[in-house]
């Protein structure tokens, strides 16, 4: 009987050596993902301060050309650095690191200067407002007009870690509020969306920003929308998210469609950066006559001159609906070369008066 005790009470001992034990390193393993969760979210902040740096580094590189002026030029960020004022304590985020000779010959070595009839209208083709105004003094976003956009991504090698910069008008979008039924229609079968979701697509959106009530083929008023627990605007589109709210709209063509899109401009589209599906689908383009363009747009010989030139008799109507010259408003994406994660994606500003007034670079939300 007193064995039985003995053989009892060890097995209690034992269970409860083996719970400690395990409370332990239950604890013991939070700590360490704990552990792990700081230094990951750290390394995070890291990585979005160098992509923040890299962008900045390009940005300063296509904007500090010969066509800034000493009494103008700024820090990149709207502060004075060869004036008679007192010295302004600098910014340290983002930080602007000195331009490495190799980007400065890459970004603007020999910069051609602009077609006397480009500047006379700030490079527009026709003659909309641009998206952002700015004065047309020597400054960043002259510089930023006489280099133009680059072509392609730019490395650019942050604390041992290499970003491609890429950078794009945001007038080189489509803009949802300004283009018609068909030119939306058009661009969605580009990007092959397939007929009648296409349709319905356009004809959705036409009828979110008019002020009637009148259903458009395929398209949805308030009654549908009331059905969905959502209250149609009849005004413009806010945010490109916004299309979500479309009956015809997925998350799968979202994704597809959300790039080439935007909410604000004239709706004159900067062929410097302008996708392929975008361009064709201005009214006059044909197939021919866009992959003439893109190809001189490759090749650096776009000019407002080489543009009409290709343009024919047919086509000669797409010149109301594009503009060479980059507005003021860039879209950036930074991607980290080798590491598995999608693109940092912001805005940046840029403006004679005010230089880079703002960089804003935000990490991928599936981060």
């Amino acid at each position: 009987m007193r064995a039985h005790r003995r053989s009892f009470a060890m097995i209690v001992v034992l269970l409860a050596s083996a719970a400690i034990f395990g409370f332990a390193m239950q604890g013991g393993l939070a700590m360490r993902l704990a552990t792990i969760e700081t230094t990951a979210l750290r390394d995070q902040d890291a990585l979005l301060r160098e992509a923040r740096s890299a962008a900045a580094i390009v940005l300063a590189g296509l904007t500090s050309g010969p066509g800034v002026d000493e009494t103008t030029r700024t820090d990149g960020f709207g502060t004075p650095t060869t004036s008679d004022e007192e010295d302004v304590a600098p910014l340290e985020e983002p930080n602007i690191p000195q331009l490495p000779e190799e980007i400065r010959e890459l970004l603007f070595g020999d910069l051609p200067e602009p077609d006397d009839d480009d500047d006379a209208n700030g490079g527009f083709l026709s003659s909309p407002e641009p998206i952002r105004r700015t004065t047309r003094s020597s400054g960043r976003y002259t510089a930023l007009r006489k280099a133009g956009l680059p072509g392609r991504p730019i490395a650019v090698v942050r604390d041992e870690q290499v970003f491609e910069v890429s950078i794009l008008d945001e007038g080189a979008r489509l803009n949802v509020n300004v283009a018609s039924a068909e030119q939306l229609t058009t661009y969605l079968k580009l990007k092959g969306i397939q007929s009648p979701t296409d349709v319905a697509l356009a004809s959705q959106i036409v009828d979110w920003r008019d002020e009637d009530d009148f259903v458009s083929p395929r398209g949805a008023e308030k009654d549908e929308y009331a059905r969905r627990g959502v209250v149609i605007r009849n005004g413009d589109f806010l945010t490109i998210e916004e299309l979500l709210y479309l009956p015809a709209m997925s998350r799968e063509i979202y994704g597809v469609v959300q790039h080439d899109l935007t909410v604000v401009g004239d709706g004159a589209l900067c062929v410097s950066s302008v996708s392929r599906e975008a361009l064709l689908s201005v009214p006059g383009m044909n197939e021919a006559t866009g992959g003439e363009v893109l190809t001189l747009r490759d090749q650096g010989q776009l000019t407002k001159k080489s543009l009409e030139a290709a343009l024919t008799p047919l086509s000669i109507e797409a010149l109301e609906h594009l503009r060479l010259s980059p507005t003021s408003t860039l879209r950036l994406y930074v991607r980290p070369v080798g590491l598995d994660m999608p693109p940092f994606e912001g805005v940046a500003i840029v403006t004679d008066s005010g230089g880079i007034e703002a960089i804003m670079l935000n990490p991928p939300r599936a981060w």
